[in-house]
């Protein structure tokens, strides 16, 4: 009678495929671990606000608001800058643009500052400045780029400035201030000391 007998060779490569098998879904699984974890979960901040403001207004140009509310720092002044010599500070240059105008009806455009005034000495004449509040004898004048004294409560250029039309195009309005002092040399004429902060208004009108 015949038996079969187990062939040790072909048993030693079946564990060693089974093995291969095993070992390989357990290192497949594990790198399926390593690769997808456990997410915590999804938390939130607290609640916040941007607030988003503005003007809507029927007139053929816009304004940055950067430009309609800015300052003009002449930091610490010397009182004798505003005593002697030329009686002023050196100027600060600011500017205004106007962007994106419409210029099929409206094709010009002039500025007017206002703002409380102080009459001061200049040479023998006097003339109107932009008044410190309670600083006495100095106020402000207000330029042109170029120099050409801006009278307040009136309409500047009189030639008007030519408004630049279509999207993304700027006409630029460009000045200057300076602090003045009253051109005196008596004692109780000249400028006091002290901290101003003084806001001047402006307002565009278009042609």
């Amino acid at each position: 009678m015949l038996t079969n007998i187990p062939d040790k060779g072909n048993n030693m490569k079946l564990q060693k495929v089974l093995l291969s098998v095993v070992l390989g879904s357990i290192f497949a699984a594990g790198t399926a671990m390593a690769e997808d974890p456990v997410q915590p979960p999804e938390v939130k901040s607290g609640l916040g606000t941007v607030h988003f403001k503005g003007f809507i207004n029927n007139v053929p140009c816009s304004i940055d608001s950067k430009f309609l509310d800015q300052t003009v720092d002449f930091g610490e002044i010397s009182r004798n800058e505003l005593t002697t010599g030329t009686y002023r500070t050196d100027s600060k240059t600011f500017n205004i643009e106007l962007k994106n105008c419409d210029t099929t009806t409206y094709k010009t455009a002039q500025i007017q500052f206002t703002a409380p005034t102080v009459e001061l000495k200049d040479g023998t004449a006097t003339s109107k400045y932009v008044g410190l509040g309670s600083i006495q004898n100095a106020g402000i004048a207000l330029t042109d780029s170029g120099g050409k004294a801006i009278e307040l409560g009136s309409r500047f250029p009189a030639e008007k400035y030519t408004l630049n039309g279509g999207r993304d195009q700027i006409t630029p309005l460009n000045f200057a201030a300076y602090v003045k002092g009253n051109q005196s040399a008596v004692a109780g004429e000249q400028a006091t000391t002290g901290h101003f902060d003084t806001p001047v208004n402006f307002q565009i009108f278009y042609q």
